[in-house]
């Protein structure tokens, strides 16, 4: 039954994103920023939905603790009851609503369904990768945290079901290498026991060696130095310095999504990969988002 209505899910998901797609692309053809274009928070109508998902996900321990599957499911079907029909079928409207909406169902299906079809599902289809892709790439994370939409926390609950087996360990995990390996194992264990403050010394060691410096070492490392990068946002006092660190991350994912031939395919890895960006820079927007001017809206 659990796995049926999942199934469901990741189809309605995959429905909804072809409008989202649309919705999301319209900012990238005017002027200025995608987030300045696009309506974000979205109207009137989806705000219940976005106070009932802001009250589970956008909680700081939903991003480094795993939300069972019946919790998610039973939170989606709650979400969609507040919803009029026509929301989840039209086009013209908040397309971040919609792909959040949906998206956990895709984070159960992860479990029930399995890893591999589901990343198969989204990579193989452009329809279904871009508007997550434009929501990485191309709009700021602090914008789209902002917006109360728990995006972020989604993707930190999706990594987290993939953290505990994961992929095979590739050449991209940067681990053969004497700096990147140690940072990896000194980061698992710190965040594995809840260090915080540990975490944010192991990065900052990382992030201050001459290593740190070379452009092409960090390219070729983007996950470990992105992870650093915002794991330093989680604890610094500084609201410009945490904005800083975030929008340095963002920059060396979008540079590796949008660099490569296969863009999907290094999103898909960044989400499946052993490094565990998402659950730290959903954490450090957390800590954004309480910083003065970065409440994430609630209307």
């Amino acid at each position: 039954c659990v796995v049926a209505f999942v199934a469901e899910c990741l189809t309605k998901f995959f429905h909804s994103l072809h409008g989202c797609e649309a919705n999301l692309r319209k900012g990238e053809a005017n002027r200025g920023p995608p987030s300045q274009a696009l309506d974000l928070p979205c109207g009137p109508r989806w705000q219940e939905s976005k106070r009932l998902l802001a009250s589970v996900l956008m909680r700081r321990e939903a991003s480094l603790q795993l939300l069972g599957d019946g919790d998610l499911i039973a939170l989606e079907q709650a979400v969609s009851e507040t919803l009029p029909v026509d929301l989840l079928t039209t086009t013209a409207d908040c397309g971040l609503a919609r792909l959040v909406t949906q998206l956990m169902g895709v984070v159960a299906a992860v479990n029930t369904l399995g890893a591999d079809s589901v990343s198969e599902s989204v990579v193989s289809n452009e329809k279904l990768h871009s508007p997550l892709m434009t929501l990485v790439v191309d709009i700021p994370w602090a914008d789209v945290h902002v917006s109360g939409w728990p995006f972020f926390s989604l993707l930190a609950q999706w990594q987290l079901r993939n953290l505990p087996t994961g992929l095979p360990v590739s050449p991209n995990d940067g681990i053969d290498h004497p700096l990147i390996g140690a940072y990896h194992t000194n980061l698992s264990t710190a965040l594995t026991n809840g260090d915080l403050a540990g975490m944010t010394f192991i990065s900052q060691q990382l992030l201050s060696d001459e290593a740190a410096g070379d452009d092409a070492f960090v390219r070729a490392n983007p996950l470990p130095f992105a992870t650093a990068l915002a794991a330093v946002a989680v604890t610094t006092d500084s609201r410009e310095y945490r904005a800083s660190l975030l929008s340095a991350a963002q920059e060396i994912i979008a540079f590796d999504i949008s660099s490569s031939p296969a863009g999907a395919v290094q999103l898909d890895y960044a989400l499946r990969s052993s490094w565990p960006l998402w659950p730290v820079v959903s954490l450090a927007l957390s800590a954004l988002s309480m910083d003065g001017g970065h409440e994430p809206s609630a209307l």
